[in-house]
């Protein structure tokens, strides 16, 4: 039975999807709160404190080994940690390479955090991972993030032939592909099926795939800088996904960002990317960038919101969209996250510091000691130099892809690939 999404008749404007009705009350206990509450702070990873990243492990565990509440439509889905993938590989024809992609996964993020708080009693925020900390001249592999006690684990050990039938042509091969090795997933069992599958169950182990060819060419600073440097919204999504349709043309930060880990049956597979942990301080990474990019003409941008609702079509072969709406984006286009939260409008999320939400993010570059912020240190002029030197580089290369049409119908074809 394959999973597709039924948008309910008289509801053009509205994202809510008819087999996913939402129960009296939220499993969660959560309502959309408007009004004061306690702002969080969301740190990068290596910010943390050990005790912290510890306890964000925990709640994340936490979650795999609670039942979920979506067996009756996704039979193989065992977990509230699957019932968000669950969701996610529900939504996923509708939410990537179109307008609703980064508000969505804003939102998604949002109850994944409130998730893990009134669950798992976590006290914290989501943790962000920036990537571009890891680029060369630093090695990948020995990033905190992988750190096997305190970190998410690192490689899968390695397949002499991986099966990868979903990655983007000429993509370089990462360093492992089979069961991850070490750290604290190293023990899971996944169940949920793969694919755009409800089931059958398909047990199976967390599949890690380090890929520093993909980290050095694009998961750096300078592709940060670009996306940060659009005029509008409307390229700024467009950037920050890049295309799949080859691994030089423009691979963007979304793809970088899953496929410097990702592993068959896992990352490498658009409806489960996000049964890999990693997956939450990814995002929260992208919504980093938007929040600062947003932050830099903050009264406009908070109300720049654009580009058409359906992905191109050629994207997801296959995928139903009868009733789902064809034309743009706008402030009130409801975000729906199924049985997990009630479905907001996309102006509810557009500031991450006023109305329902109210965290906001470290600076990545900022050094921290037993949770206290540290002085930033200056660049040299020599590093301003070659910083936008590898800016114009990778202008360039958005320069060239930027040209393919955007919207249902206008991009080149896939071939089926990731996304």
């Amino acid at each position: 039975m394959r999973f597709t999404t039924v948008v309910a008749i008289g509801l053009a404007t509205i994202g809510v999807h008819a087999e996913l009705p939402y129960p009296e009350k939220q499993p969660f206990g959560y309502e959309p709160a408007f009004g004061e509450q306690p702002m969080r702070v969301r740190k990068e990873w290596r910010q943390l404190t050990i005790p912290e990243r510890l306890d964000y492990i925990r709640a994340v565990k936490c979650m795999h080994e609670t039942p979920g509440i979506y067996r009756d439509l996704i039979p193989s889905s065992m977990t509230l940690f699957e019932d968000f993938a669950g969701v996610h590989k529900q939504q996923t024809p509708y939410i990537h390479w179109e307008s609703q992609f980064l508000p969505w996964h804003r939102y998604f993020l949002w109850t994944w955090e409130n998730a893990l708080r009134k669950q798992c009693d976590y006290e914290g925020a989501i943790p962000y991972w920036d990537y571009a900390l890891d680029a060369p001249p630093n090695n990948l592999k020995e990033s905190p993030i992988f750190d096997p006690e305190h970190g998410f684990g690192g490689d899968g050990f390695k397949l002499k032939d991986p099966f990868y039938p979903l990655i983007p042509p000429g993509m370089p091969p990462g360093s492992g592909g089979g069961c991850q090795q070490d750290g604290p997933f190293a023990d899971w069992t996944l169940h949920i099926a793969r694919g755009n599958l409800t089931g059958p169950r398909d047990d199976r182990c967390l599949t890690r795939s380090i890929n520093d060819k993909v980290s050095r060419d694009w998961c750096t600073r300078a592709t940060e800088e670009v996306i940060k440097r659009q005029p509008n919204y409307q390229s700024l999504y467009q950037n920050m996904q890049g295309a799949s349709i080859q691994y030089t043309q423009y691979f963007g930060l979304h793809l970088c960002g899953h496929f410097i880990v990702a592993g068959p049956g896992a990352g490498a597979d658009v409806y489960i990317g996000s049964t890999d942990p990693l997956f939450f301080p990814h995002h929260a990474n992208l919504d980093r960038i938007w929040w600062e990019w947003q932050s830099k003409d903050l009264e406009k941008r908070v109300k720049d919101m654009s580009g058409p609702l359906r992905p191109p079509l050629d994207r997801f072969p296959g995928s139903n969209y009868t009733g789902f709406p064809t034309g743009d984006i706008t402030m009130d286009w409801y975000l729906d996250v199924g049985r997990l939260a009630p479905p907001v409008r996309t102006e509810n999320v557009m500031h991450i510091q006023r109305g329902m939400l109210n965290y906001k993010y470290t600076n990545p570059l900022a050094k921290w000691e037993d949770g206290h912020e540290l002085p930033l240190e200056e660049q040299t002029e020599e590093e301003k130099r070659e910083f936008e030197k590898a800016v114009r580089v990778m202008e360039r290369r958005w320069a060239t892809f930027k040209n393919v049409t955007w919207g249902p119908g206008g991009a080149q074809r896939s071939g089926g690939v990731w996304g």
